[in-house]
């Protein structure tokens, strides 16, 4: 996964806006959407506070694994189970749409 897809990814599952994270990282909305096309990478010191946001290092944001925390994954998992059939099926065709082509 690419590091647009992860910052697009945590924003949905953070359920913040761009405006929202345009605040907290103190960059233009349209960095933040340049960001998670791929047309940009954020700047070191951006990098920095976007670790410092997610709680991970710089290091782990740029890793080939997963952005998201374990215990984020339990608290997606308990809203997911809560969720009603129809929009269990949205969500299911939301991530089925983040997945890279070969997979």
């Amino acid at each position: 996964m690419d590091l647009g897809t992860k910052l697009h990814l945590r924003r949905k599952i953070n359920g913040e806006t761009l405006k929202e994270q345009s605040e907290i990282f103190g960059v233009s909305i349209n960095t933040i959407w340049r960001w998670e096309q791929g047309i940009s990478k954020p700047r070191a010191c951006n990098v920095k506070k976007i670790a410092h946001h997610y709680g991970i290092t710089n290091e782990q944001l740029f890793e080939e694994s997963n952005l998201v925390h374990p215990k984020s994954e339990q608290q997606l998992l308990h809203v997911f189970r809560g969720l009603s059939p129809p929009n269990q099926a949205k969500v299911l065709n939301f991530i089925d749409g983040l997945k890279p082509d070969y997979l």
